[in-house]
Parts: C-alpha cells; sequence; structure tokens
C-alpha cells in the first residue's frame, strides 16, 4: 500500500487495507471476493477523501455546531430534522477537490458510459457505546 492519500480502491484489492480506511462492507466484500465467492467489479471511496471533503467544505464544523447547540436528548425531532437537513444540504453543495474527483472519474472510467452502480455506505467502525 502506498502512504500517500488514496480516494479510491477497487473491491478486489480493499481486504488489504485497514478497516478505518475502507469500512466493513468493502473489506468483507473484497475478502469474499478473494476467496471465490462472485461479487460485483467496483471501487471504493475511501474516508480519506470522506474526512478530506468534509474538511475542505467545512463540513466538520457545521456538523459541530449543529451537534453542539444542545443535547440531543434534549431536542425535538423537529430540530433534529432541520439540522439534519443542514448538513446534508451542506454535503450536496460540497465541491471535490480537482485530485479527488480525477481518481473517481479515473474509477469510473473502467465501465462503459451508461454502467449503473449500486452505492452502499461502509461504516469504519461501530459507534460508540453508551
Amino acid at each position: 500500500m502506498d502512504a500517500r492519500i488514496t480516494y479510491t480502491i477497487p473491491i478486489s484489492e480493499a481486504y488489504a487495507y485497514p478497516l478505518k480506511v475502507v469500512g466493513g462492507k468493502t473489506k468483507n466484500s473484497s475478502l469474499c471476493s478473494n476467496a471465490g465467492f462472485r461479487i460485483p467489479e467496483g471501487f471504493a471511496i475511501t474516508t480519506d477523501a470522506y474526512f478530506e471533503f468534509v474538511r475542505n467544505n467545512g463540513i466538520d464544523k457545521l456538523i459541530e455546531m449543529e451537534l453542539s447547540r444542545k443535547s440531543e436528548l434534549d431536542m425535538r425531532w423537529e430540530e433534529i430534522w432541520d439540522a439534519a437537513l443542514r448538513i446534508r444540504l451542506a454535503f450536496t453543495r460540497g465541491n471535490l477537490s480537482p485530485i479527488m474527483e480525477d481518481s473517481i472519474i479515473k474509477a469510473l472510467s473502467h465501465w462503459p458510459e451508461g454502467t449503473k452502480f449500486a452505492v452502499r455506505s461502509s461504516s469504519p467502525a461501530a459507534p460508540p457505546a453508551t
């Protein structure tokens, strides 16, 4: 593995990366693929890419602000909903860095135009116990 930031990793190679970089579904899919199970080809966008995107677009500060307004136990559902909408809007308005965009376009270029993909979230770790 390269020590530089990696934005995308082919599923077939993800088994070699730490769980904190590729997430559980990706790592397990890669392990199954390498064990001979039929897994569709694809790629993962790494947590490095996620954290860079969040940081570069100021979403980390927005999330911190939204979560520090008051305890979630004291929030009405409407307040939680509104906070979630503001965070979601920040993600949809965010911009990829040119290097990250190039990496994703390169990963997508392995398939013909018009190919349909399934997108899955893959958490890098279990949530903390409460």
